[in-house]
C-alpha cells in the first residue's frame, strides 16, 4: 500500500516534502493511470489519499489538480514570515498542482518504479513542499 506522509521543516535542506513510499508496482501503476487522466483532460483534480491503495500517515492529505499553468500552492500558510515555509493550513489538504504537461512528466517520472527501481524521483519541486516517490522512503 503506497504510504503518503507529510514531513515537516527538519534538518534536512528538502524538507518539508511529502513523501509516497512502501508501494507495490501496482500502486504506482494506479497513481500513473491517475496522471494520465489528469493530463489528459478526463479529470481536474483527485484526492490521492482517498484511493483504497494509498494510506495517509498522520492524517496527511494529499490532492492532485490541474492548473493552466504550473504556479505556487494558493491554499497554503506559512509557518512563520522569515522561512515562508509552506503547509496546509488545518483540516485541509496539501494540493499538489501542475499543468497538463507537467502531470504527464509527472507520469513519466514514475515509470521506472513500475520495474521496481529502489532510488527515488522528486515529482515537485519549491517554491511548493517537495514531493518525493521513494520506495524505501529515503532520498
Amino acid at each position: 500500500m503506497l504510504k503518503v506522509e507529510y514531513i515537516p521543516p527538519c534538518d534536512s535542506p528538502d524538507c518539508p516534502l511529502i513523501r509516497l513510499y512502501d508501494f507495490r508496482s501496482e500502486d504506482i501503476a494506479a497513481l500513473r493511470a491517475i496522471c494520465e487522466s489528469l493530463a489528459s483532460g478526463h479529470r481536474d483534480e483527485w484526492m490521492l489519499t482517498d484511493e483504497p491503495w494509498a494510506q495517509s500517515i498522520n492524517a496527511c492529505r494529499l490532492l492532485l489538480r490541474v492548473v493552466p499553468d504550473d504556479q505556487a500552492t494558493p491554499n497554503f500558510e506559512s509557518c512563520c514570515t522569515g522561512c515562508r515555509v509552506p503547509f496546509p493550513a488545518p483540516g485541509e489538504p496539501y494540493v499538489m498542482l501542475g499543468s497538463r504537461r507537467g502531470w504527464d512528466d509527472v507520469r513519466e517520472l514514475l515509470e521506472p518504479f513500475l520495474a521496481g527501481k529502489r532510488g527515488f524521483n522528486w515529482l515537485a519541486e519549491p517554491p511548493d513542499v517537495r514531493v518525493l516517490v521513494s520506495q524505501q522512503g529515503a532520498w
